[in-house]
This record gives C-alpha cells, sequence and structure tokens, in this order.
C-alpha cells in the first residue's frame, strides 16, 4: 500500500502580507473618516485654526489687537447666525427644513422695534421686556402655523417655508408703517428710538454678556430636554422612533416651534446690533442657505438622524471668524470685504466633497405604507 503524499502548507507569499497591511490600514482610515468623531469634531477642530489665523494676521490699528476684542468681534458677528444655525440643525435632525426663519427675524426684529418707538426714554427695562416679548410671541405663531400646515396639512416643507420667508420679507416693509412717528421710518427699516453704544458690544460689557449667556441658554436649555433626542430618532428611523413612543408629529412641531422661537431672539439681537430693524430678510449680513450650510458643516445630516449642538455652534463661529479674516490677510488687500465670505465658501466645498460620507451618512429609515383596508 503506498504512502500518501503530505499535504504541501500554504505560506504565505510577501505581497499578500503586503496587501493585508493596506487592507488594514484602508480599514482604519475608513472608520476614522466614518467615525462621529469626526463629524462632530471637524468644525471643532476649524474654530480654534481660523482664530489663530485671525490672531496671526491681526494688525496694530485694526480692531483686533487684542485677544479680548477678537472674541468680541466674534460674539458680535456670529449670535445671530449661531442662533439660526441652532434652529436650523433642529429641524434638519429630524429630516425636514425651514427656510422660512429668516424671515421670522426680519419680522420680529420690526415688531421689536415698533414696539420700542411707543414707549418712551424713560421707561427702560419696562420697554425692552415688551418689545422682547411682543417679537418672540410672534416668532412663536408663526412657528406653531408653519408646524400646522407641514405636519397636519401635509404641505412640503422646502415650498412652503421658502414662501412663507418670503411673504415675512414682504410684510415686514409693510409693518415699518405701524411704527410712531418719532422715530421716522423708512421702506428700508425702523431706526430704534436710542442708539446702543459701540462700546457695550466690548468684551465683558452688556450686550456681549448677554449674547453669550443667551447662546449658552439655548444649548443647554435644547440640552436638558429631551427634544434633540426625539428629533434625531424620528430622523433616523420615524417608524422605530414611533414604536419606541415617540410622538412623531409632536416632535416635529416642536423642533419648528423652537426654530422660530430662535429665529426671534435672532432678529432681536440683529436689531440692537444695527440700531435699526431692516427689512432685508437679513441677507445684508446673511445669505439664506448659510444657517443650513453650517449645520451641515457642524454635523447634521438633510437625511436626519443625528445632531451635535456644540459643533453646530462652532461652525458659526468658524464662518464668523472666517468672514473677519478675509479682509485682513494680505492676498485680499485689494479685493471688497465680503470675500473674507470666500474662505468658508472654499471650505465647505473641500469638506462636503471630500468629507460628504462622513457628513451625510446614509441613516437607515422605515417608511411603513398602511394601505387602507
Amino acid at each position: 500500500m503506498g504512502a500518501t503524499a503530505a499535504p504541501a502548507t500554504s505560506n504565505p507569499r510577501p505581497h499578500d502580507a503586503h496587501s493585508g497591511t493596506i487592507e488594514l490600514v484602508r480599514n482604519t482610515l475608513r472608520r476614522i473618516f466614518r467615525g462621529r468623531r469626526l463629524r462632530f469634531g471637524l468644525s471643532l477642530f476649524l474654530f480654534p485654526i481660523s482664530v489663530l489665523a485671525l490672531a496671526h494676521y491681526r494688525t496694530a490699528d485694526s480692531a483686533f489687537s487684542t485677544l479680548a476684542n477678537i472674541a468680541s468681534e466674534i460674539v458680535k458677528n456670529g449670535t445671530v447666525l449661531t442662533l439660526l444655525a441652532l434652529g436650523a440643525s433642529l429641524v434638519m435632525a429630524t429630516s425636514e427644513i425651514d427656510l422660512s426663519a429668516l424671515g421670522v427675524a426680519t419680522v420680529s426684529g420690526v415688531i421689536f422695534a415698533n414696539t420700542l418707538s411707543y414707549f418712551g426714554p424713560s421707561h427702560g427695562a419696562i420697554a425692552f421686556l415688551s418689545a422682547a416679548a411682543a417679537a418672540i410671541a410672534f416668532a412663536m405663531l408663526s412657528g406653531v402655523l408653519v408646524s400646522y400646515c407641514v405636519v397636519k396639512l401635509r404641505a412640503p416643507a422646502l415650498i412652503f417655508t421658502w414662501a412663507m420667508g418670503g411673504i415675512y420679507a414682504i410684510s415686514s416693509i409693510l409693518l415699518t408703517r405701524c411704527a410712531s412717528a418719532s422715530v421716522h421710518p423708512t421702506i428700508s427699516g425702523v431706526p430704534l428710538p436710542w442708539q446702543a453704544p459701540a462700546a457695550t458690544w466690548a468684551f465683558g460689557h452688556r450686550y456681549f454678556l448677554c449674547s453669550v449667556i443667551t447662546i449658552l441658554l439655548s444649548i443647554v436649555i435644547l440640552a436638558g430636554t429631551s427634544l434633540p433626542h426625539r428629533a434625531t430618532a424620528v430622523g433616523g428611523n420615524s417608524n422605530s422612533a414611533s414604536y419606541a413612543g415617540v410622538s412623531i408629529n409632536r416632535t416635529i412641531s416642536q423642533c419648528y416651534i423652537v426654530c422660530a422661537v430662535l429665529a426671534g431672539i435672532a432678529g432681536i439681537v440683529h436689531t440692537l446690533l444695527n440700531g435699526q430693524a431692516t427689512t432685508r430678510d437679513l441677507e445684508s449680513s446673511i445669505n439664506g442657505l448659510v444657517p443650513i450650510a453650517v449645520a451641515l458643516l457642524g454635523g447634521t445630516s438633510l437625511l436626519g438622524g443625528y445632531l451635535s449642538l456644540w459643533s453646530v455652534v462652532a461652525s458659526s463661529l468658524f464662518w464668523t471668524v472666517a468672514k473677519l479674516l478675509g479682509p485682513i490677510l494680505p492676498v485680499f488687500d485689494s479685493i471688497q470685504a465680503e470675500m473674507g465670505q470666500g474662505l468658508f465658501y472654499l471650505m465647505f466645498v473641500i469638506v462636503a466633497a471630500g468629507l460628504g460620507r462622513a457628513l451625510a451618512p446614509p441613516a437607515a429609515k422605515i417608511y411603513a405604507e398602511k394601505e387602507a383596508r
């Protein structure tokens, strides 16, 4: 009986080991670029880098000569965008969208200025609180109207909110006629009966502290509720969220209302910053799609399903720093100041094209279609 030949042992080839190393590196990079740390930490990284660049290129005769002045300019120019971006990100977490926020902010600012115009200089805090309450009340009613039409009447959110924003912009012009004759309103806006000095926005002063407290309170209050978690649950998998006891319609409605309230507060801040309530839909300083782009850079997805409030704040402040940095860069000496926004747009194009999957990974969605029996 002949002896059987022993099975040949396969020795690993050198190119097989090399391929395994490449695959290991590839898988590691894939996990890094698709992980939450990159999605939520990208804007947290870009913001301090841009601040360092701003501090590096500051000049002795500019407004950014000290770190305190840099902080005051960032807060002064970034508070409005931060509030709008927070509201936009909350709605986008449910896979919906709201384009009426700028219009709400515009009308809220006009209502704020109109209410102040009917109070005398001696009323002080009472006049301010009454005007703020009137503006926020309108914003809340607007959020209720939008949420009802989108959730109950099934109006397409993209078209409906965009149209509502345009209606609000036109309404703000008509509301300028309601101001007191003592302030002489124009078609472009309603001036405040008193002008806040520039020193109030300095580091540590009244408006600076109010802006910082407003942003922090917005994040703390939102994070202290279950609304962000319910919004991401609805946006990630509406069917599973419904089985878990989350009311989908109520959650989406609350997100629209909170977005409108944040827009109303942003309109008040914008009015205080400029000394008048402008009727140009805030587009003189903020493009209508910038809050949505900032929310995307901050980790929110158009598909919904996840949200990082702190990262949204960092991305909005990054946009603000990029806008401040542009005019003082040596390469932009002979270019208009608006080109500073080009830094943000360029960065967003690179991030959106290179890290698109990391910013908006496919979220699992189940849409159960129930047929009438």
